[in-house]
């Protein structure tokens, strides 16, 4: 099978959840829409690399943690590697696939959920409503851009 026959956009997630996320192949195959043998084939082929801490995982979470909670460093990865695919995106509207944006959307959506803090969610204040409106113009503007013709 040639390497064209996959998108490269979906490549482009793999590439990155596969190399930042501590995520099972699987799942990073079933988030980018490739098949698992693909998405091993990529990796073998295009040389990825898993982050440093799964070749030792059992080890490093034996190990006291001096940078924070677990859950807050993953988050932050996930959203560094959100923010990657959302600049490629950016970068090449025409390329990306309408399930991309649409993973893309989902995959905010799921990250936001999971940063907030309960008590915020319950209870917005006036001025976070304020950022709200913010939020909801920038994130206007960024998907105007993207698909844009």
């Amino acid at each position: 099978m040639s390497s064209s026959s996959c998108d490269p956009g979906a490549i482009a997630l793999a590439r990155s959840l596969f190399e930042t996320t501590q995520a099972s192949q699987a799942e990073i195959a079933r988030s980018a829409g490739l098949s698992a043998t693909s998405l091993a084939r990529y990796a073998k082929r295009q040389d990825w690399r898993r982050p440093a801490s799964t070749a030792s995982f059992s080890a490093a979470s034996a190990a006291p943690s001096t940078s924070g909670d677990p859950a807050a460093r993953l988050t932050r990865r996930l959203w560094a590697a959100l923010e990657r695919r959302i600049e490629i995106a950016e970068a090449a509207p025409d390329a990306t696939p309408m399930r991309d944006l649409v993973t893309l959307a989902r995959a905010l959506r799921d990250l936001a959920a999971i940063s907030t803090p309960p008590a915020a969610a319950i209870a917005p204040e006036a001025d976070e409503e304020a950022d709200a409106d913010s939020l909801r113009a920038e994130l206007a503007a960024r998907l105007d851009r993207i698909l844009a013709p």
